[in-house]
């Protein structure tokens, strides 16, 4: 039985040996260390923005949709101040699937044109600490839209969601509806009135 090398070059294989090639030295074992990033790219940023828009306003850009044209007006000129969010999206989604295809591609054409901004702790915190008796959907509007450092108003055609922020400092945006419309009785919603040819 011969104890010679085989004729390759190479080692021969087998239990104890490894097919992985040998490090040519113990400094190339180890990666280049990587720079570390500055702290600014790390942190997470909202799109810029000054209006938060809650479900309710979303599903105005359907065609069918009460203050409907009063709202494309206004977004016209004001989209680019504009912001929603993930809770937003579905309120407008679950709305126009309500409606049919044409409704759900109205959404879909607002939703290529405005930023959409994470629900961060600290909107989930700010929504926690509203009052009671505000429902969930209101509560994480309220909480996103006061969580956002650029936003100082939301738009909105709920009225406990309108109540809520604008006790809490908040603009209430309701276009197509007289100012300050959530003061009204309950189920008495006026309506702007029109002006006269």
């Amino acid at each position: 039985m011969s104890t010679a090398p085989p004729t390759s070059g190479r080692p021969p294989t087998g239990v104890g040996r490894s097919r992985v090639p040998a490090q040519a030295g113990p400094a190339s074992a180890f990666p280049a260390p990587r720079g570390v990033p500055d702290a600014e790219v790390l942190l997470a940023r909202d799109p810029v923005a000054t209006v938060y828009v809650d479900g309710s306003a979303l599903s105005r850009y359907l065609p069918a949709a009460p203050e409907a044209r009063a709202w494309g007006a206004w977004a016209g000129t004001h989209e680019p101040a504009l912001v929603v969010s993930q809770v937003s999206v579905l309120e407008a989604r679950v709305t126009a699937g309500m409606l049919g295809v044409d409704a759900h591609l109205a959404v879909l054409g607002a939703l290529t044109r405005l930023p959409r901004m994470r629900l961060s702790d600290q909107a989930l915190r700010r929504a926690v600490l509203l009052p009671d008796g505000l429902g969930v959907f209101a509560a994480l509007h309220v909480g996103a839209a006061l969580a956002h450092v650029d936003v100082t108003a939301i738009a909105t055609y709920d009225a406990a969601t309108a109540r809520t922020a604008a006790g809490e400092g908040l603009d209430v945006v309701s276009p197509g509806r007289p100012e300050r419309w959530w003061e009204a009785r309950p189920g008495n919603v006026p309506t702007a009135r029109r002006p006269r040819p």
